[in-house]
């Protein structure tokens, strides 16, 4: 009767053993890939298929069990924002810088809503706030909506615990460069119940807060 047992028992521990091997596999190939495209992304932004999933069988559930669906979509949007810097000599370059900003925007939105690290939070609200305020720039009939929306964005980054400080100073700066303008930052310094006034030091120029 035990031998009877014991051989789909065996094979049931082969199995878990497997198993278990096949996810410490793809736990270390995530790791090199998480590590590896960091560096990158750092010395070429444009680089192709940037964390990505490893090959082999489920990749994509370790990638849920270690929780890394939020790290990726940050990065995701961090890069496409400097995509979204990057000169364009051609129509075709120019619809994909303008095409990567729009979704930048869209991903850090997001990132300052569902996600749960708060450093990362703040620093998507201060790279929207960035985008939003550029925008601004570009366009007279919007300008006033997309500045107030830049400034609400510096705001909610500047209410965060932890790696606010960006948007704490473009929050400020942003303030005393509107405040000429017929008291936009008088405006949103009420709208935010006194969170956007005393914090900070002050947005020389888009791009700083990056």
């Amino acid at each position: 009767m035990r031998a009877r047992y014991a051989l789909p028992a065996a094979g049931a521990l082969l199995l878990l053993a497997l198993v278990l091997a096949g996810a410490a596999h793809q736990v270390a190939a995530w790791h090199d890939v998480m590590t590896e495209d960091d560096v990158r992304f750092v010395t070429t932004p444009g680089a192709p298929r940037l964390w990505e999933a490893p090959r082999g069988p489920g990749a994509d559930r370790t990638k849920d069990l270690l929780g890394l669906g939020d790290d990726i979509r940050f990065r995701s949007a961090e890069r496409l924002y400097v995509r979204g810097h990057q000169s364009a000599t051609s129509f075709v370059q120019e619809k994909a810088r303008l095409s990567a900003r729009a979704a930048a925007v869209d991903l850090l939105e997001e990132t300052t809503v569902d996600d749960p690290a708060s450093w990362r939070r703040a620093r998507a609200a201060n790279l929207l706030g960035i985008l939003l305020f550029e925008d601004s720039r570009a366009g007279q009939e919007v300008s006033q909506d997309l500045s107030r929306q830049a400034l609400r964005a510096f705001a909610k980054g500047a209410r965060e615990e932890q790696g606010a400080d960006d948007a704490r100073f473009n929050l400020e700066l942003l303030l005393t460069l509107l405040r000429p303008d017929g008291g936009l930052g008088r405006d949103l310094r009420e709208d935010q119940h006194g969170t956007a006034s005393g914090v900070g030091a002050g947005l020389a120029v888009p791009k700083v807060g990056y």
